[in-house]
C-alpha cells in the first residue's frame, strides 16, 4: 500500500515548564497531543491509518525563555518525557523545540548559548543511546531572526482609553507578536 503522509506528532505532556513567555505546554492547550491519549493510543491511531507513517516527535514547551536554567531544565523534561513514551516506531526526527529568549529592551539580558552546551550534549547521549539513528534539532526561531533587522510600520490611528494611550499601527501580532506586549514588552 502506498505512504502518503509522514507525519510529526507535537506532544503537549502538561509537566509545568519554568521560564516560557508563550507556554505551549504544562497545561490543557490546543497546542500537541495529549502525553496520556497518545501512550494509550498512537499506536492504534497510526496503525488504522495505513497510509500515514509517524516520522517523528516535537515537544515545544514555550517560547521567548531569556534564561539558561529554564531552557536546560526543559530539555531534560522532554528527553525524559520522548525515551518513555510508547511509540508506534522508531522516529526519524525528534524536534526539541527552541524556546531561546532575545532581548527587546534595554533591561533584558542576552542568552549565553554556551550555558547550554552541557544541558544539550546530555540530552544527545541520552536520545543517541535510545534513538541510533534518529536526527535531533532544535528551533532557533526569534533568537537566529531578532537581532538581523528592524520592524517598521505605519501608524494608522492614536486612542486614549482609562489614561492609556495606545497607538493602532499597520502591523502588530500577525507580524511581530513581542512587539504587541505578548511576552510582556511594552
Amino acid at each position: 500500500m502506498p505512504l502518503f503522509v509522514r507525519a510529526m506528532v507535537r506532544i503537549n505532556d502538561q509537566k509545568a515548564r519554568p521560564g516560557g513567555g508563550l507556554s505551549m505546554a504544562g497545561a490543557k492547550t490546543v497546542f500537541g497531543w495529549d502525553l496520556e491519549d497518545f501512550q494509550t493510543n498512537g499506536a492504534k491511531t497510526f496503525a488504522a491509518f495505513v497510509h500515514v507513517e509517524f516520522s517523528g516527535l516535537h515537544l515545544f514547551y514555550g517560547g521567548q525563555i531569556p534564561q539558561s536554567t529554564a531552557i536546560a531544565e526543559n530539555i531534560r523534561i522532554s528527553v525524559d518525557t520522548i525515551t518513555t513514551l510508547n511509540l508506534p516506531s522508531k522516529p526519524k526526527l525528534i524536534n526539541l523545540g527552541g524556546g531561546l529568549g532575545v532581548p527587546y529592551g534595554p533591561k533584558d539580558v542576552p542568552l549565553e548559548l554556551t550555558d547550554l552546551t552541557a544541558p544539550w550534549s546530555e540530552a544527545m547521549e541520552r536520545l543517541t543511546a535510545k534513538f541510533p539513528t534518529t536526527n535531533v534539532c532544535v528551533e532557533l526561531g526569534r533568537y537566529i531572526s531578532a537581532p538581523t533587522g528592524v520592524f517598521l510600520v505605519q501608524v494608522l490611528d492614536r486612542k486614549s482609553n482609562g489614561g492609556t494611550d495606545f497607538v493602532v499601527c499597520s502591523g502588530g501580532l500577525q507580524n511581530f507578536s513581542a512587539a504587541t506586549g505578548n511576552f510582556g514588552q511594552v
